[in-house]
């Protein structure tokens, strides 16, 4: 039995115990303003996949009054926010102008108003980009990283391997499209173990691409939680974990198997789909490991 075979059981048995909540192997703090209030709804969307480690965000005017300044060539985000404007309700058979004309007179007062609830929208700038002092207003929690030699060398030395950019703290995601792996700094990550099960799982997706293994799991256009989206899930976690296995790295198999159980939901239970998977994952992982793999 070969060690993907092992793993592939390892995680079907984790399955089978039931339903198991999936925790993020990184910290993410929530984007708020400067002044501590957090972001809710829409704007936690339009903030959450900015580029930056720090969560605090804050409009010019707010800067300025703190003695800070925008830097050079930075460009705001914007958030929205309802704002309430009351509108006094016209009497019956009366024109707007007559109806001015004898509220300014002193002749009528309205009794009612409408409330209308109208979207605005501003710019907001996160600390980063400014030149006020982050420290001041956000303690960054961060891990003492300490890199995983073995798992260092299999990420050295993959052929054609994608470009990896570290930035912010809220994605970790491959984009097909500029073959480009963006992760969290390393620093926001609960373990070592954590970064490089995460940072396999997207070297997995990367084979993918017309370049390597053109696998159309990855190549064919699919919507969120759509069939071959949900299928290439399934191979970059377990090619994550099979190389983890070739690594030496000590796995969380109950998160790794409430991560598949997410996406085999959305393929009906099949958990026949997990075989597949597995030998398109063997394939993922004998592509970064240069074949090296027996």
């Amino acid at each position: 039995m070969s060690v993907y075979d092992i793993v592939t059981e390892k995680i079907i048995a984790q399955l089978e115990k039931g339903q198991i909540p999936w925790q993020r192997p990184w910290k993410q703090e929530r984007p708020r303003n400067i002044k501590g209030r957090p972001y809710k709804g829409v704007n936690l969307l339009l903030l959450a996949d900015a580029p930056y480690s720090c969560p605090i965000w804050a409009t010019f005017k707010q800067i300025k009054e703190r003695g800070g300044s925008i830097k050079a060539g930075e460009k705001g985000t914007l958030v929205v926010f309802y704002k309430p404007e009351t509108q006094p309700v016209i009497p019956e058979g009366m024109t707007e102008e007559e109806f001015e004309a004898k509220v300014a007179a002193g002749e009528l007062q309205p009794e009612y108003e409408k409330t209308y609830w109208l979207l605005r929208y501003y710019k907001v700038f996160n600390l980063e980009q400014t030149t006020l002092e982050i420290e001041k207003y956000w303690q960054p929690v961060s891990n003492d990283f300490q890199p995983i030699e073995q798992a260092e060398k299999v990420v050295e030395n993959m052929p054609n391997r994608p470009a990896i950019v570290h930035e912010g703290s809220v994605e970790a995601a491959y984009y097909v499209n500029i073959d480009t792996i963006k992760l969290p700094h390393q620093e926001h990550f609960l373990s070592p173990e954590g970064y490089y099960e995460t940072l396999f799982h997207e070297l997995t997706h990367s084979t993918g691409h017309k370049s390597r293994l053109n696998r159309k799991s990855l190549t064919a256009y699919s919507p969120f939680g759509g069939t071959e989206y949900s299928k290439e899930e399934l191979v970059a976690e377990l090619g994550s974990a099979f190389l983890c296995s070739e690594c030496g790295i000590e796995q969380n198999y109950d998160n790794r198997a409430a991560y598949i159980q997410s996406w085999l939901q959305a393929l009906r239970n099949d958990k026949r789909m997990i075989v597949h998977a597995s030998s398109q994952a063997q394939k993922a992982a004998d592509y970064i490991l240069g074949g090296r793999h027996e």
